[in-house]
C-alpha cells in the first residue's frame, strides 16, 4: 500500500485486511469486483506460502469480498447488423468493425482473435489452443465470419487486420456512435457502501469485450441449443453460462410485451 511499511506475512490479519478496504473504498475508489479479484489473489499466494511452511496468520481465510453480478452489455441483432453491413469511409473504422463483428460471429475472445493464423482455420472452422484455457477447440465459422475472412484473404500475412486491443476498444466506439447504437444505457457501479448508477448512450459501453457477449446472447435468443452454444463459447462453469441465459430469456420476455401484449 502507499504507507510504504513493511508486511509481515503472519501479521496479516483482519484489522490490516479492514484497513485495505478503507484504502480501496474510501481513497482509490475501486469497485467491488476489483477488490474482490485482489482478495483471491492475495488467499491464493498466503494459500501457496502455507503449504510451503511460512509462517501464516490464519485470519487471511476469514478475508471477503462479495463478487457483484455485472450487467451483460451486447448488441441486438439489429444493432449488429447494421454495424456490420454499414459503409465506413474511415478504413481503421472500417477495419475495427470487421475485427469486432468476426468476435461477435464466432465468440473468440479478442485476444485469440488478434493472434489468429490461417493455419488456424481449416474447412469453414478455427482449429485453434484457446489463450485463456490453452484447450484447443474447433469453432464452426458462419457465413458472416466467412465473409470477413473473404474479404482479407491474400491482403495479410494473417486472416485479419493486425490492431491493438486499446485501439480497437477507441475505434469500436466511434463506430457504434456513427451508426447511432446511442439508446441510453446504464450500469450500477457498487464500490464497498456506495452504488452509482452511471446512463451514457450505449455506444460508450462497447468495447472489445462486448463482442463475446454479443454472440453467446444472441445465439441463445435465436434459439441455439444450449449446450452447442456453450460448447462453443468455451465456457466451463454453468454459473458463469447461465448469466447469458438468463439475459436471452428476459430479452425474449420484453419483445414479446412490446409486440403480442400491445395488440
Amino acid at each position: 500500500m502507499e504507507s510504504r511499511h513493511k508486511i509481515d506475512l503472519n501479521s496479516i490479519n483482519m484489522e490490516l485486511f479492514d484497513e485495505l478496504k478503507n484504502y480501496a473504498f474510501l481513497e482509490r475508489k475501486i469497485q467491488d469486483n476489483y477488490l474482490s479479484k485482489i482478495v483471491n489473489v492475495l488467499k491464493s499466494f498466503l494459500n501457496w506460502a502455507k503449504e510451503r511452511g511460512t509462517p501464516i496468520n490464519d485470519d487471511y481465510r476469514r478475508f471477503t469480498c462479495p463478487e457483484r453480478e455485472k450487467e451483460i452489455i451486447f448488441l441486438t441483432i439489429e444493432e449488429l447488423m447494421t454495424l456490420y453491413k454499414h459503409k465506413f469511409k474511415n478504413a481503421r473504422l472500417d477495419k475495427a468493425r470487421d475485427i469486432y463483428c468476426f468476435g461477435c460471429f464466432t465468440g473468440l475472445r479478442i485476444s485469440d482473435i488478434l493472434e489468429l493464423e490461417n493455419k488456424h482455420i481449416t474447412n469453414d472452422s478455427i482449429e485453434k489452443v484457446i489463450k485463456k484455457t490453452r484447450v484447443r477447440e474447433s469453432i464452426p465459422l458462419n457465413k458472416f465470419a466467412i465473409e470477413i475472412l473473404q474479404k482479407y484473404k491474400g491482403v495479410y500475412e494473417k486472416p485479419l487486420p493486425s490492431i491493438s486491443s486499446q485501439k480497437l476498444n477507441s475505434y469500436i466506439k466511434d463506430c457504434c456512435e456513427e451508426v447511432k447504437i446511442n439508446s441510453p444505457f446504464t450500469i450500477t457501479k457498487f464500490s464497498g457502501k456506495t452504488t452509482q448508477e452511471v446512463t451514457m448512450p450505449k455506444y460508450a459501453f462497447i468495447t472489445s469485450h462486448t463482442a463475446r457477449k454479443t454472440f453467446l446472447t444472441n445465439s441463445i435468443i435465436l434459439g441455439m441449443n444450449y449446450m452447442a452454444a456453450k460448447g462453443i463459447s468455451g465456457h466451463k462453469r454453468d454459473r458463469n453460462f447461465n448469466k447469458y441465459v438468463k439475459i436471452a430469456e428476459d430479452f425474449k420476455k420484453k419483445e414479446m410485451e412490446k409486440t403480442w401484449n400491445n395488440l
